[in-house]
């Protein structure tokens, strides 16, 4: 026996009236696999552009903190508002600090260990 006897051959001729329907079904699964690489090109870049809009809010806000920490750290430097907490008068210190900072609408001074604060706690929220 040689190689050549041992060899498989297929006739493609009984396949010709079917290779119209397999050249539609062929482009069809070509048509769907553009069709949902593009979804998945177009999902990437609204993922990107959301990861992007994120990390810009998240500097914003930090900025923002950054900024309000600072100018409360002036401000409990603030002559006035040290002699307040000084003396123990926690309600002037609150009002030095809410004085000239816009946007502040409540300003609580509290004791350090906070007795006053934990006992009126079912009547003052959280």
């Amino acid at each position: 026996m040689t190689a050549e006897s041992t060899r498989f051959k297929l006739n493609p001729a009984p396949l010709g009236p079917a290779l119209p329907w397999l050249a539609g079904v062929l482009a069809l699964l070509a048509a769907w696999m553009l069709w949902s690489g593009l979804q998945q090109m177009r999902e990437a870049t609204r993922q990107q552009a959301l990861i992007a809009q994120r990390d810009a809010s998240i500097a914003a806000v930090n900025r923002y903190v950054g900024s309000q920490t600072s100018r409360l750290r002036g401000k409990l430097a603030e002559p006035a508002v040290q002699s307040a907490l000084q003396s123990g008068d926690l309600p002037s210190a609150a009002a030095h600090l809410r004085a000239d900072w816009p946007g502040v609408e409540v300003v609580d001074v509290l004791p350090a260990d906070l007795q006053a604060a934990y006992a009126g706690l079912p009547a003052s929220g959280y």
